[in-house]
């Protein structure tokens, strides 16, 4: 997948539903993203003689109901992806619903990063970086290190979704600067497990792949330590 430099999502127009932030509403929208999200990222992964299939989708009203076969990250995440039965959870109660209104491109960057860590989960990667930090210990340096990697590539396979959306005019200009500076204020703060990277880091991965729309730009794997820090 990062073999090839010309690799990278396609450019198509998708439809969403109006958003909403019913349960009803926004499952509709999460699954147009889904579905838009899917014919962007197949051709990628059959061009690299990968797997693909698609994640479900389930929206919750509240985080405690996002019951799932994996661990919980805890109380402080957005939305969460497990690998284990493919499915992207995205809790209303913890997309600020409240903060972003119907900013719905918000909560659909949120979302492609979700898909971003379901595009690792399909090719292998989670795999990977499972067995390394658990061999490395989950909680060490180097365990946190690699966290830190899957996190921040899947950062940047969501900024390749909003880049691609932009050229496309399904998000305008104005939306991807909102996006972008959400992203700037997300991450570890004083305080978290450093597992996710710096709010500069986070939104510096997200703009790669913005800006480059290149999924080998999006390699966290063969980059400084200084840069997923």
């Amino acid at each position: 997948m990062f073999g090839d430099h010309d690799s990278g999502l396609i450019n198509i127009e998708c439809g969403y539903p109006r958003w909403g932030s019913s349960v009803a509403a926004a499952t509709a929208f999460f699954n147009a993203e889904k579905d838009c999200l899917d014919r962007m990222w197949q051709p990628v992964l059959q061009a690299a003689n990968l797997p693909f299939s698609s994640p479900t989708v389930s929206v919750p009203a509240r985080g405690v109901d996002a019951v799932s076969p994996c661990t919980s990250s805890g109380g402080n995440y957005a939305a969460f992806y497990c690998s284990t039965n493919n499915t992207i959870y995205m809790p209303l109660d913890h997309l600020q619903v409240d903060q972003f209104g119907d900013q719905a491109e918000i909560y659909a960057s949120v979302f492609a990063h979700e898909y971003g860590h379901h595009v690792q989960g399909i090719s292998g990667i989670s795999d990977k970086e499972n067995k390394d930090r658990y061999d490395a210990g989950v909680r060490s340096a180097v365990g946190l290190e690699l966290s830190r990697r899957l996190e921040l590539e899947a950062q940047c396979f969501g900024g390749m979704w909003v880049g691609s959306s932009q050229f496309v005019g399904s998000l305008t200009t104005d939306q991807v600067g909102r996006i972008r500076q959400t992203n700037y204020r997300r991450g570890d703060r004083a305080g978290d497990m450093r597992d996710h990277g710096t709010p500069d880091h986070y939104g510096a991965w997200y703009d790669q792949g913005h800006d480059n729309n290149r999924t080998w730009m999006c390699n966290t794997w063969n980059s400084p330590s200084d840069s997923v820090s």
